[in-house]
């Protein structure tokens, strides 16, 4: 068997997740689970509890007394606590994940009075919350002393044995990280005796799960109790036992930990951005100086920085507009079909610095766009007296951030950043967007190459050696004016995604698809399963793939390798193992999924799995949850609306703390005028979500379509809902003033009023609080919407006066 000194060599903190059980809260004053189970008892006035379990201690107290009661007990029993010992030094190291089967809030205790962040999950629930930058992440897998269903929340603490029986509806997420962190990091279990039921069935599980899957992770056991029997039966199994107590052990790496010298963080130079920026932010000064790759961008890719910088890319006729914009404006937003070319003119713009910019950027899409730190960024620069532009591709995804941003460049005056930001056409339509983006910005829309910027290919192609080897040869044979007319011809259709397309006499689709038949069998599979993920918006990296097919690691990265040029792998994040694969362009993997997914059944399938593969601890799979219920080539793709509900009410137990999930099951529930299960789904999400304008949204809706459809209801009792509807929907808009949505669901129930009553005045107030929002928002949306139903409301008048 083997002592602490051992262990300590084995250890990189790292790369290594830690679970902490009962022992480690002992030192503490923490009690075990029997000293627990005999302190309930007392309470509870429940005769020899020692001859009861921690868990049947607890249910005979819950059965009694009530489940408020018993949280309670719970709680005044552990939350007197106060660190001490080993646990203290917690913070010290560089953990990669803790989990902790213990209720008491210890762990928190240490990390807030070292001032380290720490992001707590007690259930599914916090999954939604975004971890701090940089903040050690805390799994409480059996729950915490603040959270119970006796206090009111969805969420329990594991005491009884009914507890553990439904554990997974909220702590599935917890077991999904687990498993993850068993297969791809060494993990650590302190605190717990090698007798401990639950200790052995961890073990037995970890062990499963990592043989199966033929990973190199390890699995270490330090235990208190010198057992030499049961150790050597752990490591049969492949544990490897080791005997001593959290405090030695955290004694000794303390002392192996080495000692920076003083001045290197005194002298060191402070970064140009702040520290929560750094790895989710491209910076194209350093990106143009990589190679170019004209032969990716012929292929459909966005011309990089690289690219650019080494005049790969021609000129848009808009692109002087649009720096000229951004001098007199601090936002301007590129608009247009997928594949036009948006990307690449945005980042010919961020490119163009000049003496006016001192810096620019690129938010990467596979992190989550962290408003706060671009304003403190932006404050830092004016005190500077420097200026610099961010550059938010496809910024549908993250709007709200976008808003907030501009809300701030929109009061600040002469602000220090310039914002530039793309999206699709449709999708910038229908959100919410802050009112600066209108009165600050100005957009431009992409769509047809005008005759300059044919020329400008034109002049281009036949001037660079690099892309002239890749056109036809047929093409370049052509006179010049032929070739004008020929891609005047093949760029008509708002389609500008791959450039071998316009210089070629096939249909972009043929050439896709035969490019795939090409590939091996193995790699096709993988390649159709990226495209379909990356068409629905998910935000695809290496494990989530694995999980997905099954794949094991060397087998895949020697896939990947035959997908040169296909499929590209990028970094996300090291240290955690992610890195991401995406095709060249979405518009690409759109044509391959539609293909390779056609069928109903199959696609079906993808779903259930991507569903099933989700670890809803790693932020890019919560994102790939959200795009699964929001796009056009996600959930909505399948025919059959109920199937829709189903594998959206699987989404919402997965992820029951994320808004879009329960947003969309709602809607579509309403949609198919299943009113009844939409109110307890409304319900149920007010009880976990906070207010939002979509839930007020829904809320007015149901009313309303109750009005319409309730079965029985006299010609009084409908008009009655609507006015109620009428009344929520005119505090809906006072609360929500900025939300172009909300006024058009107040005119839906004003015109459905004037429809069924006959009353006219709740049309003409909506109509009025429209055109006040459209001189406040100047959102062309609001505009269109008020035009819309003030057509209807003149339309009603013309007719009474008649």
């Amino acid at each position: 068997m083997h002592e602490v000194e051992d262990l300590v060599s084995k250890l990189t903190p790292s790369q290594t997740a830690l679970l902490l059980g009962a022992g480690a809260s002992i030192p503490s004053g923490g009690p075990s689970g029997n000293s627990l189970a005999r302190q309930l008892g007392a309470i509870g006035d429940i005769a020899n509890p020692e001859e009861y379990s921690l868990e049947e201690i607890a249910g005979l107290f819950e059965q009694r007394h009530g489940r408020a009661r018993l949280a309670e007990a719970v709680y005044d029993i552990l939350d007197p606590l106060e660190p001490a010992g080993g646990i203290q030094v917690l913070p010290e190291f560089d953990w990669y994940r803790i989990y902790s089967t213990n209720f008491d809030q210890l762990i928190e205790k240490v990390y807030y009075d070292a001032g380290s962040p720490i992001t707590v999950r007690r259930s599914n629930i916090d999954f939604s919350r975004m971890a701090e930058p940089g903040a050690t992440e805390l799994y409480k897998i059996h729950g915490c002393i603040t959270e119970d269903l006796g206090f009111g929340h969805l969420s329990r603490m594991l005491l009884t044995d009914d507890d553990y029986e439904r554990f997974d509806d909220m702590r599935q997420a917890s077991f999904r990280a687990l498993a993850s962190d068993i297969l791809t990091k060494d993990f650590l279990i302190i605190g717990q005796s090698l007798a401990d039921s639950h200790l052995k069935e961890l073990v037995r599980d970890a062990l499963r799960i990592r043989n199966e899957a033929n990973t190199t992770g390890r699995i270490f056991v330090l235990t208190f109790n010198r057992d030499e029997g049961l150790a050597r039966l752990q490591e049969a199994r492949g544990a490897e036992v080791f005997f001593g107590d959290m405090d030695s052990l955290f004694g000794a790496l303390i002392d192996e930990k080495p000692k920076l010298p003083e001045e290197t963080a005194k002298d060191a130079p402070r970064a140009s951005l702040p520290i929560e920026l750094m790895t989710s932010t491209v910076d194209p000064a350093h990106a143009m100086r990589l190679a170019p790759n004209a032969r990716s961008m012929f292929n459909g890719a966005p011309a990089s920085y690289a690219d650019i910088a080494a005049g790969l890319a021609f000129d848009r006729e808009v692109f002087s507009e649009i720096v000229s914009g951004l001098r007199e404006r601090p936002i301007a937003v590129i608009l247009g079909a997928g594949g036009v070319g948006k990307t690449t003119l945005a980042r010919q713009v961020v490119l163009n610095l000049g003496g006016e910019v001192d810096a620019a950027w690129e938010h990467t899409n596979s992190f989550v766009l962290r408003p706060d730190a671009w304003i403190q960024y932006e404050r830092a620069l004016g005190a500077e007296g420097k200026r610099a532009r961010l550059f938010v591709d496809d910024c549908a995804e993250n709007l709200s951030a976008v808003s907030r941003i501009a809300d701030h460049l929109g009061s600040t005056p002469e602000p220090s950043l310039r914002l530039v930001l793309t999206a699709t056409t449709g999708k910038w339509k229908q959100r919410a967007k802050s009112r600066f983006i209108f009165s600050h910005g100005a957009a431009f829309t992409l769509s047809l190459l005008s005759r300059g910027d044919i020329g400008a290919l034109l002049t281009l192609t036949n001037s660079r050696t690099e892309i002239r080897e890749l056109v036809e040869a047929k093409f370049l044979n052509l006179p010049r004016g032929q070739q004008d007319r020929i891609l005047r011809d093949r760029c008509s259709a708002d389609m500008f995604v791959c450039m071998k397309n316009i210089f070629a006499t096939e249909k972009l689709d043929h050439i896709l698809l035969r490019e795939f038949a090409d590939l091996e069998e193995s790699a096709r599979d993988v390649y159709r399963n990226v495209a379909a993920l990356q068409s629905l918006g998910a935000k695809v990296h290496r494990q989530l793939i694995i999980r997905l097919l099954g794949i094991e690691t060397g087998a895949l990265l020697a896939i990947l390798d035959s997908l040169t040029g296909v499929v590209s792998e990028f970094d996300i994040d090291v240290r955690g193992g992610y890195y991401g694969w995406e095709t060249r362009h979405r518009e690409i993997a759109k044509t391959i999924a539609q293909y390779k997914f056609a069928n109903q059944e199959e696609l079906d399938r993808l779903f259930v799995s991507l569903i099933d593969a989700i670890n809803p601890t790693i932020r890019l799979e919560v994102d790939t949850a959200r795009s699964l219920c929001t796009e056009e080539f996600g959930i909505d793709r399948l025919t059959d609306t109920l199937r829709q509900v189903e594998l959206l009410r699987k989404v919402v137990k997965l992820l029951p703390g994320e808004q879009v999930p329960r947003h969309r099951l709602i809607r579509h529930l309403i949609d198919q005028d299943r009113l009844d299960e939409a109110s307890a789904e409304l319900r149920k999400a007010q009880q976990v979500l906070r207010p939002n304008p979509v839930l007020s949204r829904y809320e007015v809706l149901i009313l309303s379509r109750s009005a319409e459809h309730a079965v029985g209801l006299l010609y009084e009792d409908r008009v009655a809902m609507l006015l109620d509807a009428h009344g929520r929907a005119v505090k809906m808009v006072q609360r929500y003033a900025d939300d172009m949505h909300c006024y058009n669901t107040l005119a839906d129930v004003a015109l459905r009023l004037a429809d069924r009553g006959g009353l006219l005045a709740p049309l003409e107030e909506a109509v009025e609080k429209l055109r006040d929002a459209e001189v406040r928002t100047l959102d062309p949306q609001v505009s269109e919407t008020r035009a819309r139903y003030e057509a209807e409301l003149n339309r009603r008048l013309s007719g009474t006066a008649a």
